[in-house]
């Protein structure tokens, strides 16, 4: 008889507090594979500190990884990026990242199928199995389509932070929500645990409580909001609220803005809206 247990986390963003959160959990289990999806830095600082974690799991663990669309980002460096809350996270990110970091994420693919002796394979991607920017939605009524486009009996995705599970007949697709960045307005860490009980898979949505606090440390430590204005303020304030403050702030920047791209002063103007305050 075959069981195994897979662990599979998503949308890290470096926040490190939640993904050690997490693995303090995998740890308390006999997990036979850890997946993760991608997105495993930008938004909170430095992701040296996040990758070198990551770095001692491969030793420790077989793993798995496929590519987002934050490693595609920072794989393809824009000459405009600098400090500023529009673009300011992944100027931080950029300017941290060391070359053995460019070749951990130019080896991931874009989905990765998921074999083991007598379970039923799994296709993991970031986004979609085609394009790490897409994002599927539960409530979308296009996604059941999805079923039609992939062999496996499951399929898990991240990059939205919503997690889900869609099921039909004997098949799945599943998203495990978010490890470092929460939108759903539960501000635990979340990741996927995956149990094969000899004839299907088996998940289980895993929400994980951690001190939220130590990462809003490491914000203010680290002078993260040096290098991402308001962007760092939304970032901290989401730790608490488990809510999408960023894109709050984008919106109604964007709302301010009217038609025009949204100026420093416009994004000051939309976090004093949303109670986003600045830091430090």
């Amino acid at each position: 008889m075959k069981h195994y247990k897979i662990a599979i986390l998503s949308d890290i963003h470096a926040n490190i507090t939640a993904l050690k959160a997490c693995i303090e959990d995998i740890q308390s289990q006999s997990i036979d594979l850890l997946v993760f999806l991608g997105d495993n830095v930008t938004d909170y600082p430095l992701p040296e500190v996040t990758l070198d974690y990551i770095y001692e799991l491969k030793k420790n663990y077989s793993a798995v990884f496929v590519k987002g669309n934050r490693e595609d980002y920072l794989l393809n460096p824009k000459a405009h990026w600098k400090p500023s809350t529009k673009n300011g996270s992944l100027y931080h990110s950029c300017i941290h990242l060391r070359p053995i970091d460019i070749e951990f994420m130019k080896a991931m693919p874009l989905c990765q199928r998921i074999e083991l002796e007598g379970a039923d394979s799994i296709l993991v991607a970031h986004g979609s199995p085609e394009d790490c920017y897409q994002g599927l939605f539960k409530d979308d009524p296009q996604l059941s389509k999805w079923f039609e486009r992939f062999e496996e009996k499951l399929l898990v995705v991240g990059h939205t932070h919503a997690p889900f599970i869609l099921k039909q007949d004997d098949r799945m697709i599943i998203n495990p929500g978010s490890v470092g960045m929460s939108v759903i307005g539960d501000n635990r860490a979340q990741y996927l645990l995956l149990e094969w009980n000899d004839h299907e898979w088996i998940p289980i949505q895993k929400y994980i409580a951690y001190d939220y606090t130590l990462e809003q440390q490491r914000i203010i430590d680290s002078k993260f909001y040096e290098d991402s204005f308001y962007w760092a303020a939304a970032c901290f304030k989401t730790l608490e609220t488990g809510s999408n403050e960023v894109m709050a702030l984008l919106l109604k920047a964007g709302e301010i803005a009217e038609h025009d791209r949204p100026t420093e002063e416009d994004f000051a103007k939309a976090a004093q809206l949303l109670d986003i305050s600045p830091l430090p």
